[in-house]
């Protein structure tokens, strides 16, 4: 092929992704916001809300906000407001932008470094429509996944151009982009190892590893190194991994979002790897049963079964005996293999950050974890069939049959799959479809269709979740607030209390507590629980308008009317407090 020829196919193959990805994730122009960390992230986040200020910015850099130090992900979602201000879907559509880009971005990477633009773009287009990453991109609150997916490829192409010709400036590169990239996401920590594993293969820089034939138009390839001096190389990488550990550590730790040994003991976390490993193999063969949580078994909050000895000792040999097989084929293959070793240790070392050793939230797995980890088994998968092509027409023909099939089994799953995420509620019923015991599904479904008004169904849930995790607190906190509005005060009374005693600095208890006091005129208890909520949290400016209204009622004017004066320093557009004001004020004669 010509060199105009190539370049007109790659360009055929770039717009043939993007094509792919519009197909199956325009949809999401159209959906909203869910209740699942989206709040938090986006919809009462003051710092996002109000978009690129220097007050949000600076904000952005030294908060620990959502248990995460990731300031570049909040300038993009401060990005995003100040393009669409709230609605969802522009939101929604900036993530499927840097979705795209990244698959091309994959696409240039691997077509540099080995020539091979179908093989190539049959890794692209797997990553691109797989299920397995709707997760990552239809979910707003997941913009750090594919925000640091793109500083992740950059940095892989800025190690192909160090590796070529390597100076200074060209690996600052390098740092620099992967410095980007934790600032996205800390799960970037391995990005080292994955770059030790682009010297072995395609890169061929590592001299103790045959390397594999090279065709006539195949890229030029550095000198090969011994393995000291391509560690060497990587150290500064190294420091800001262990950089990026520590300060994550510190924020996850100061927010509680670390299970501790007593939530998950060691043996369920131990156990729980090798099976979530094979749980994440099968999820990118068979996308089924698809979900935005999965419960952990061995979880002392749900009082699972635990994780079955057998399944884990099943999953490890399994492992093994993959990981033997990979190292063997590129021994014995003469370099013609080692493709094979290169993705599945991929595969293996990406996903060690969010493999649950240490343990952040309660899932047993999620998709989103596999978003830059599943190239790892694409890679492999496309190249075994650019192997088997080689035997001839007839090889060729049924290896390009079965890439176009893959990529289009994806597309109706994907499609569908996305469209789960519509809106909260046809996000967890689909979960509570495809799972059992889903106690978060549950929760967060009441909560959604509270916000619906529908009580009914919605104490139906967040009941069911507190008889799956009875110390579930926040579930206690939602079914008192379903209570309260239903007016059944005792029972909301009682699991108000109940997630205060599971977690003492619920401050959404305590205020939800003090409004059910205040509603059976218990004045007093009202004041002390409404006084403890804004001394958890001094910027709850409801909390603050309650105080004033009970205040009120006792004929504590001068106290009413300072607690309402506080609330609107708060919120300033808070009609409620300032109506509330003005009817003390008269009270005062004033």
């Amino acid at each position: 092929m010509t060199a105009n020829g190539r370049r007109i196919a790659w360009i055929a193959a770039g717009l043939g992704l993007v094509g792919l990805i519009a197909a199956v994730y325009g949809q999401v122009a159209g959906h909203g916001f869910v209740n699942f960390d989206d709040p938090g992230y986006i919809r009462r986040n003051g710092g996002v809300r109000n978009g690129l200020t220097s007050e949000s910015v600076a904000w952005a850099f030294r908060t620990f906000h959502m248990a995460n130090w990731h300031p570049l992900t909040w300038l993009s979602h401060m990005v995003d407001v100040e393009m669409w201000g709230m609605d969802a879907g522009g939101h929604h559509l900036n993530s499927v932008a840097l979705h795209a880009l990244n698959a091309v971005l994959l696409l240039v990477l691997l077509t540099r470094t080995t020539g091979a633009l179908w093989t190539s773009a049959l890794v692209a287009a797997l990553f691109a429509v797989h299920p397995l990453r709707v997760e990552s991109v239809a979910w707003a609150s997941e913009r750090k996944d594919v925000l640091a997916g793109t500083f992740f490829m950059l940095a892989l192409l800025a190690h192909v151009r160090f590796a070529r010709r390597p100076d200074i400036s060209r690996a600052v590169l390098v740092w620099l982009c992967m410095a980007l990239g934790l600032m996205a996401k800390p799960m970037l920590v391995t990005l080292p190892f994955v770059l030790l594993l682009l010297d072995v293969w395609p890169l061929g820089r590592w001299d103790r590893m045959p390397a594999e034939e090279a065709a006539p138009d195949d890229p030029p390839r550095p000198p090969p190194l011994p393995w000291t001096q391509l560690l060497i190389e990587k150290v500064p990488l190294l420091l800001l991994s262990i950089g990026s550990v520590l300060i994550t550590i510190n924020a996850q730790s100061s927010r509680g979002a670390v299970s501790s040994l007593t939530d998950l003991p060691l043996a369920e976390r131990l156990a729980n790897v090798p099976v979530a490993y094979l749980a994440y193999l099968r999820k990118a063969f068979l996308p089924t049963d698809l979900a935005f949580y999965y419960p952990h078994l061995g979880s002392a909050a749900t009082d699972g079964p635990g994780v079955a000895f057998g399944a884990a000792l099943g999953a490890a040999t399994l492992l093994i005996v993959v990981t033997i097989a990979a190292v063997v084929l590129a021994r014995r293959g003469g370099g013609r293999k080692v493709w094979f070793l290169v993705g599945w240790f991929w595969f293996l070392g990406l996903l060690v950050p969010v493999i649950g050793l240490v343990q952040v939230g309660s899932q047993a797995l999620a998709d989103r974890y596999a978003y830059l980890p599943l190239i790892g088994i694409t890679i492999p998968l496309a190249w075994g069939l650019r192997d088997f092509a080689a035997r001839g027409a007839g090889a060729r023909a049924v290896a390009v049959g079965l890439g176009v099939a893959l990529v289009a089994a994806c597309l109706p799953i994907t499609w569908r799959q996305a469209g789960t995420w519509r809106n909260s509620v046809t996000l967890y019923e689909h979960a509570l479809k495809v799972t059992t015991d889903n106690h978060i599904a549950h929760a967060n479904l009441g909560v959604a269709l509270m916000s619906q008004n529908r009580l009914d169904d919605a104490a139906g849930h967040l009941e069911r979740a507190i008889a799956i995790a009875p110390n579930f607190d926040k579930a206690h906190t939602n079914l008192g607030n379903v209570y309260m509005l239903q007016d059944r005060l005792p029972e909301a009374a009682t699991h108000l209390k109940r997630s205060l005693a599971i977690t003492p600095r619920a401050f959404d208890a305590a205020h939800l507590l003090g409004r059910t006091h205040a509603m059976q005129e218990n004045h007093d208890k009202a004041v002390r629980w409404l006084l403890r909520a804004v001394e958890l949290n001094p910027n709850n400016a409801d909390a603050y308008n309650d105080l004033g209204l009970v205040y009120g009622r006792m004929g504590r004017f001068d106290e009413a009317l300072g607690a309402f004066q506080q609330a609107l320093t708060l919120r300033p557009a808070f009609p409620e407090a300032r109506a509330n004001a003005a009817k003390i004020v008269k009270q005062l004669g004033d």
